[in-house]
């Protein structure tokens, strides 16, 4: 049975029968407000079969339900001043109820217009008119938080009585801010709800985060419980989404900060007997890299196949701890490509790029200029599928192209507008760093995603030429032109 499984194709399999889950997630620093100076990312909670009936109401998911995320921050700006919210996994990711229509870009204008569908739907009753819509109330960082940091989600199993009992005790507990920033902020809070199923499983590391609690530290003693408890303990990533926000960065532990960051190490180089005593205490206490964990345990599959290999180590049963060790590197490579496999996709991109440049058409290079470009001349729309569109003017005529996975290729998807947008999300994720990418499966996915509109394009551009009797349609209005019949699916 499988609890919370890895989005293939991005879509939420999520199993309410005989066992359920709850993930700590750490989301990376923005360099924004105060991770300008402390880079520690954020904690929050996702229970895979925990859901709500409205923001501050819990109860047990109905088969099918994805389960939500409890999130906490300085303040919401609602109708009261609540510790906490509660907010479906989708759209605390992408900012949709169904991850099939996530967004393929990022912006401002995109993220604003998911959140305002959020605040008139979901939060409706707790975030009416006021200071609630004001862009920088804190609820709105709940909503698509893929679109600014990478999210890693720490996995392990729980039961439908941890859950009902959880359920029944943060329903009774009353749901009031106490906020401070060094004593109960969103790692402390994150802490509570994890430590609510598995007592003493997330601690702070007082030495390293100078008395604070830190995201980063509760995961690595979450981590290590889950491990040494054996709980089907796996790591998940989901991937910021390319576009007009910058890139997020690690999160980091305070003493971590201190000689990582230039801003804290030069200043401290003058006080060179406390940065060794920071130094030598994160490289020996407090050293965890989420995306080393990623690697060792990507899926529950692995982590089985790393406890029979130990076990059968301690058997002296070489060939078949070899066999699980083979069948586990098997899967890694599944998950996470060779390095061959993602060579052989950078050269097909680069084909349609060369051919672009030989025709002299105007690219748009990088997802931060197409983005822009998108925010300043399209308007985004919600269908009520909750897909998201967009209306591009381009001169007097308006061109409506799907921004979302589930349409960007569907009927009166602009070919050219949606081919454009598809070659710029694949090359952005080519182009990022091994750690920032997609896993394979998702890349493969958005992959497919290209082809069609590749194809899709090529039947418009055909059935543009001229007929038999002379007469020709109107062309069709394209950012780029592609030649028809060459394969370049590697």
């Amino acid at each position: 049975m499988w609890g919370i499984v890895r989005a293939l194709g991005l879509v939420f399999l999520l199993c309410t029968c005989a066992r359920a889950d709850v993930g700590l997630l750490l989301g990376e620093s923005t360099g924004l407000g105060m991770s300008r100076w402390t880079s520690a990312g954020h904690s929050a909670v996702y229970l895979s079969n925990v859901c709500a009936d409205s923001p501050i109401h819990l109860r047990p998911c109905a088969p099918g339900q994805q389960g939500i995320v409890l999130s906490n921050y300085v303040t919401f700006s609602e109708n009261k001043p609540y510790e906490w919210n509660a907010v479906p996994l989708s759209v605390f990711l992408y900012g949709v109820d169904d991850p099939q229509n996530r967004p393929l870009y990022a912006s401002p204008e995109l993220r604003a217009a998911l959140q305002n569908r959020v605040r008139e739907t979901w939060l409706r009753d707790i975030c009416p008119e006021g200071p609630c819509t004001d862009s920088k109330s804190h609820w709105r960082d709940m909503i698509a938080a893929t679109f600014v940091r990478d999210v890693y989600m720490f996995v392990a199993s729980t039961t439908p009585a941890q859950d009902e009992a959880f359920i029944a005790k943060f329903n009774t507990l009353p749901n009031v801010d106490h906020y401070n920033g060094f004593t109960r902020n969103c790692a402390d809070f994150a802490r509570i709800v994890v430590n609510t199923y598995f007592p003493g499983a997330a601690k702070p590391d007082h030495m390293n985060d100078f008395w604070m609690t830190s995201p980063k530290a509760i995961s690595k003693s979450f981590t290590h419980y889950a491990v040494k408890h054996k709980l089907n303990f796996h790591v998940v990533r989901y991937t910021q989404i390319p576009g007009s926000y910058r890139p997020s960065s690690d999160a980091r532990k305070g003493t971590e900060l201190v000689f990582t960051t230039k801003k804290w190490f030069f200043p401290m180089l003058l006080k060179s007997n406390e940065l060794a005593i920071f130094t030598a205490s994160y490289l020996l206490t407090g050293r965890f890299n989420p995306e080393r964990e990623l690697h060792r345990r990507p899926t529950e599959e692995v982590t089985a196949q790393i406890i029979e290999a130990k076990s059968a180590r301690r058997s002296h049963e070489r060939d078949l701890a070899r066999e699980l060790t083979s069948q586990s590197d098997e899967i890694r490579k599944q998950e996470f490509g060779t390095a061959e496999q993602w060579e052989r996709y950078s050269a097909a991109l680069a084909e349609y790029t060369a051919d672009a440049g030989q025709r002299r058409l105007s690219v748009v290079q990088n997802a931060k200029d197409f983005a822009n470009a998108m925010d300043e001349n399209a308007a985004p729309v919600i269908d009520g599928d909750g897909a998201l569109w967009l209306e591009y003017r381009d001169g007097e005529s308006v061109r409506r192209v799907g921004a979302s996975a589930s349409n960007v290729n569907a009927v009166g998807s602009d070919a050219g507008l949606a081919y454009q947008m598809m070659l710029v999300r694949v090359r952005a994720e080519l182009h990022s760093p091994a750690k920032n990418r997609e896993m394979l499966p998702e890349f493969e996915s958005d992959w497919r995603l290209l082809q069609e509109a590749r194809h899709s394009l090529n039947s418009k551009s055909l059935a543009a030429e001229p007929s038999d009797s002379g007469e020709q349609e109107p062309p069709v209005k394209t950012l780029l032109a592609i030649p028809a019949g060459s394969s370049l699916l590697p």
